[in-house]
């Protein structure tokens, strides 16, 4: 029993593990109660996730990817959150008027969405590894999309699921409610940054590290 309670033994490490997932959720929540500051809320969330992959302390790292990257990924946000609001608005109403022949077009609308999902969702993750200019930081998420296609749309799909889920099934939504309060973003961020962990580090070793460096190593990628 002495064993088990210990600090280092592995039923302790997994409560602090899961203690740590809980607090950075809740973090991320309170974070994004103004709503415009859900993009600064996404960098610190994936800053402190690549903190705790590499065993680093993540609330530090929360709160200096949240400061250093407040204005940057708010400016982000600003531009992808109408975006992915509009796209949303056009998917749904094509879906909800089911004219002749709108499979097609819906279809067209739910992959833009999903698109730009997986860039909305890449811009973030992004920037808590490289500092870069707005134009930049979309430009080269892009590129990260196009380059890794299978794991930037899982990671984006994960990322924005919450969101569509309310919209769509708003009484699925509120049964949930306790997972979204206390695991599901910090688990997804987690999760996002493992499938990108390869990718990013390959670009990272590939790079010189300045701004034109990752977007020159980004666009061969995306050939």
């Amino acid at each position: 029993m002495k064993s088990i309670l210990s600090y280092d033994s592995k039923f302790m490490a997994i409560l602090e593990h899961v203690a740590d997932t809980m607090i950075l959720n809740i973090l991320f929540l309170l974070c994004c109660v103004p709503v415009v500051t859900i993009g600064a809320a996404l960098t610190a969330l994936n800053s402190a996730s690549r903190a705790r992959m590499s065993d680093e302390p993540c609330y530090r790292a929360f709160f200096r990817g949240l400061r250093s990257g407040f204005l940057r990924s708010t400016l982000a946000w600003f531009i992808l959150c109408p975006l992915l609001v509009f796209l949303v608005q056009v998917a749904y109403t094509i879906f909800a008027m089911k004219t002749e022949g709108y499979m097609p077009a819906f279809l067209c609308s739910l992959l833009g969405l999903v698109v730009v999902m997986s860039i909305a969702a890449m811009v973030f993750q992004f920037y808590s590894r490289f500092e870069c200019r707005l134009f930049q930081l979309l430009k080269n998420s892009a590129f990260m999309v196009i380059a890794h296609p299978l794991r930037s749309i899982v990671s984006g799909v994960l990322t924005w699921a919450p969101v569509a889920m309310f919209f769509l099934a708003t009484g699925h939504f509120v049964m949930l409610t306790v997972v979204w309060l206390f695991l599901y973003f910090s688990t997804v961020s987690l999760v996002s940054v493992w499938l990108m962990k390869k990718p990013f580090a390959s670009l990272e070793k590939r790079a010189s590290g300045t701004e034109d460096g990752v977007q020159a190593e980004l666009e061969e990628a995306a050939k």
